[in-house]
């Protein structure tokens, strides 16, 4: 299961927020992130570099990008446990919207193979407009904010262009995006994610579909849709 969205949008509360209510089911799930305490060390060591390149304090070659970002997400796909649910906190639509147009044409076969790969779970795009998203990052301590984050406003708010154009890109890849409103209260974004998750092939069984059913309240659909 991917989370997406642009910075501030709720992509890592709402991801622990799946976990913590599939642990507390009894579902096996773990995390797979970028960064940070649950990134596998490969995984955090790639993430560095291309964050040195989003902040213009080390330009990486459009190639290169290309496919550091796609043995990125190999490398975080690795981390799936059999039985369980691997959730990454922020996916391809991000990466695929960082590249130029020349880079993603010559790497789309690349990208195709791992959304084909990661297929079996879906894929959500948190929505929230920039205000609001923004307002969220800034608030952030400075040592928390990425070097592109630090660079301000001005230089962030091409972020919608670049989601737009990942969006696109990943539905051309063979991608699904599932939609949800992300100004909601984070309880029921957090129950409409397990609502897109438990709809998804491999959560058809009647176990499952009775497992996840607290954490859906009637009519949690209302704040998605989907894109194919």
């Amino acid at each position: 299961m991917a989370i997406d969205g642009i910075d501030g949008s709720g992509k890592s509360t709402v991801a622990r927020g799946v976990a913590t209510a599939l642990t507390a089911r009894g579902i096996r799930a773990n995390m797979a992130d970028r960064s940070g305490v649950t990134a596998q060390a490969s995984v955090a060591a790639m993430t560095a570099v291309i964050k040195r390149s989003d902040g213009r304090l080390e330009r990486l070659d459009p190639r290169a990008e290309a496919l550091l970002r796609g043995a990125r997400a190999w490398q975080r796909l690795a981390a799936r446990e059999p039985g369980g649910v691997l959730i990454l906190d922020r996916w391809l639509i991000s990466d695929l919207g960082r590249l130029g147009e020349d880079a993603y044409r010559s790497h789309r076969p690349v990208f195709e193979e791992i959304v084909q790969a990661a297929s079996d779970g879906p894929t959500i795009l948190l929505e929230a407009p920039f205000e609001v998203t923004w307002s969220r990052v800034s608030a952030r301590p400075r040592h928390e904010l990425s070097p592109k984050e630090q660079l301000g406003v001005e230089e962030n708010k091409n972020i919608y262009d670049e989601i737009a154009a990942g969006s696109k890109r990943f539905v051309e890849c063979g991608g699904e995006i599932q939609h949800i409103d992300a100004t909601q209260p984070v309880e029921q974004v957090i129950a409409n994610a397990m609502a897109v998750l438990c709809q998804r092939d491999g959560c058809h069984s009647a176990d499952f579909a009775e497992t996840l059913e607290g954490g859906i309240p009637h009519g949690s659909d209302q704040a998605t849709h989907s894109d194919r």
